[in-house]
C-alpha cells in the first residue's frame, strides 16, 4: 500500500509541475511581449517577428464599436458603415445591435480587447486537467 501511494504522490507532483511550468512559461511570455511593446513599439515588436500588423490595434475588434457609431448617426451599418476606421459593413447577425445600445465607441477599443486577451490566457491556465511536463510544454507551444 505505501509504494502504491508513494507511486501516485509521484505521479501527482509530476502532473502539478506540467501545469506550473505551462503557467509560469504563459506569464513568462505575456510578460516579454509587454516589455517589448514598451520598449521597441507595438508594430516594431510584431513585425521583429514577422507578423504583420494593422493600425490602429485591434482592427478586426474595431468594426463593433464602427458599427455602434454609425447607428448612433442614424445609418445601417449593414449597408454603410463610415464608424469603422476601414469602411467595412457590419456583417455580423442582427443580435449584436444590442452591443450598440451600450455606448460602445472606438474608444474603448483597446481597454476591451485586452480584457479579452486576459480572459483568454486566464481561461487556458484554469481548465487544462492533468498535465505532465511534455504536456505542459506542449500546450505552452500552441498557446
Amino acid at each position: 500500500m505505501k509504494l502504491l501511494f508513494r507511486e501516485d504522490s509521484q505521479v501527482l507532483e509530476k502532473v502539478k509541475d506540467g501545469r506550473r511550468y505551462f503557467i509560469f512559461g504563459t506569464f513568462l511570455i505575456g510578460l516579454m511581449i509587454f516589455a517589448s511593446f514598451k520598449i521597441y513599439g507595438y508594430e516594431s515588436t510584431w513585425k521583429f517577428w514577422e507578423v504583420p500588423t494593422i493600425m490602429p490595434p485591434f482592427a478586426d475588434l474595431r468594426l463593433i464599436p464602427g458599427g455602434a457609431e454609425t447607428f448612433q448617426q442614424g445609418l445601417d451599418p449593414t449597408i454603410e458603415n463610415p464608424g469603422d476606421p476601414y469602411g467595412r459593413i457590419f456583417n455580423y447577425p442582427r443580435i449584436w445591435y444590442l452591443v450598440f445600445y451600450t455606448g460602445i465607441t472606438q474608444d474603448d477599443v483597446i481597454w476591451l480587447g485586452i480584457v479579452i486577451f486576459s480572459l483568454f490566457y486566464i481561461g487556458l491556465i484554469s481548465f487544462p486537467g492533468k498535465l505532465d511536463k511534455l504536456g505542459g510544454a506542449i500546450m505552452e507551444s500552441v498557446a
